[in-house]
């Protein structure tokens, strides 16, 4: 008892205990000092990212300081930036969650998070396959289509806003395709997964420098590797804009700056986005006036495409 000690130990750990392990710390303990190396080259393994962690072992009684040591490069941590952080805000986040500890933006994220509901409560996000589906469907590619097929994708054929399905080969078990389908018919291929890949859906990247999503509005595409959102409450194209902005990298950052990889590339798994804030509208004109001026706003902005020879909305291209 009030005795401290000092862990080292990556900052990920199993899903199942990450929120239990938080809310445990938040009531029986003191978190003193963090040093952060989550970008200093400590261990040979590129998956481990460690914060050495000073804690004491006695309740908190009232809000106290945790100071944050940053080194200031990468290089060496003999110089380094301390940040004091208030411990009332270890349960102010979606799941206790702690990146703003190592973040900046402590400010910025507290009051997104006052303003928005969680993904989660927007639809319905999973991932569109496990790693023993991804790996079944090696048999289920093809490079022509067919009744019973869907084209495919993974992360590594989808930026922000565009699939780049034809465009760019998609390789999967070393074989490239060049215009990759599913066989739905396949075996491999559950009810489950045919009856997502119908839904109109928001696909992610799964591995990225920030959100990576594009909108699949007719539910034209099979997908594994990467995360799905579908049956959306709110439309796909406002949380597509949403999800794909600069704030929303900044927020991601900020909540889960400990999942950065070499490279400075983010794992996006559907447990991260589910907790993603989304603005809270609250509306005070009327529906049928919201809808007027909409296509009020689609009508100007395709006659000033057509103004400057553009033409998008019929077939044109730049």
């Amino acid at each position: 008892e009030n005795r401290v000690f000092t862990c080292r130990a990556p900052l990920t750990c199993r899903r199942h205990c990450r929120t239990p392990v938080r809310k445990w710390f938040s009531k029986r303990a003191r978190l003193r000092r963090m040093l952060n190396l989550s970008h200093i080259h400590v261990f040979d393994d590129p998956a481990v990212y460690p914060i050495v962690t000073v804690v004491e072992n006695a309740p908190p009684i009232d809000n106290y300081d945790i100071y944050v040591e940053i080194p200031a490069n990468t290089q060496s941590i003999t110089d380094v930036t301390v940040v004091a952080q208030s411990s009332k805000n270890l349960t102010n986040l979606p799941e206790n969650i702690w990146g703003f500890l190592v973040s900046e933006n402590l400010p910025l994220v507290l009051k997104v998070s006052r303003i928005s509901v969680q993904l989660k409560n927007c639809g319905t996000v999973h991932a569109s396959s496990t790693t023993a589906e991804a790996d079944s469907f090696g048999d289920a590619l093809t490079d022509t289509g067919g009744a019973n097929c869907k084209k495919f994708i993974n992360t590594g054929l989808i930026d922000r806003y565009a699939i780049l399905w034809g465009l760019v080969s998609l390789t999967h078990q070393r074989e490239s395709f060049k215009t990759p389908h599913l066989d739905l018919s396949h075996p491999a291929v559950t009810k489950e997964r045919r009856s997502q890949y119908d839904n109109p859906k928001i696909i992610f990247a799964k591995i990225a420098k920030r959100i990576e999503a594009v909108l699949d509005q007719n539910g034209e595409f099979s997908s594994a590797n990467t995360n799905f959102l579908y049956e959306s409450k709110f439309g796909l194209h406002y949380l597509l804009a949403v999800l794909n902005s600069t704030l929303m990298s900044v927020l991601y950052s900020a909540y889960f700056g400990s999942l950065r990889m070499s490279g400075g590339h983010f794992q996006f798994q559907a447990p991260q986005l589910r907790v993603l804030p989304i603005r809270r509208i609250a509306f005070t004109t009327p529906r049928s006036e919201r809808v007027q001026l909409v296509e009020q706003g689609k009508r100007l902005y395709q006659e000033a495409l057509e103004r400057l020879g553009l033409n998008l909305g019929k077939g044109g291209q730049t």
